[in-house]
């Protein structure tokens, strides 16, 4: 889940800072600093954004990483779509939906020739 959907996850929950700190384990003053925009707070890490998920009792799969992985300070993230991703691809099923594949990958092959 992305950072504004968090946010908007908040709002509907009407949950207090505090409250969410309670149950993520983090300090209100981060979850404060997360929710209100503050730079210091602007690039969180995947276990602080699991912790805020949880707490506002949002199901997401948890991230698992190799202690490969680990040691080179990578591994499998959650995918985060913008809006305009998840736009596109919700006009790309409602095609494939209403006129069919062959339709579908007439306009998957314009819109490739456009970005050429």
């Amino acid at each position: 889940m992305d950072i504004e959907n968090l946010k908007i996850a908040k709002q509907k929950s009407g949950l207090t800072y505090d409250e969410i700190a309670k149950r993520s384990g983090l300090s209100k003053r981060t979850i404060a600093g997360f929710f209100s925009n503050d730079p210091k707070y602007s690039n969180p890490s995947i276990a602080t954004l699991n912790a805020i998920e949880k707490a506002l009792g949002l199901n997401q799969p948890s991230l698992e990483w190799t202690e490969e992985e680990q040691a080179l300070g990578v591994g499998r993230h959650q995918t985060y779509l913008s809006d305009k991703e998840k736009e596109l691809i919700e006009i790309g099923s409602e095609i494939l939906r209403i006129h069919g594949e062959q339709y579908y990958n007439t306009v998957i092959t314009m819109l490739k020739a456009l970005t050429k």
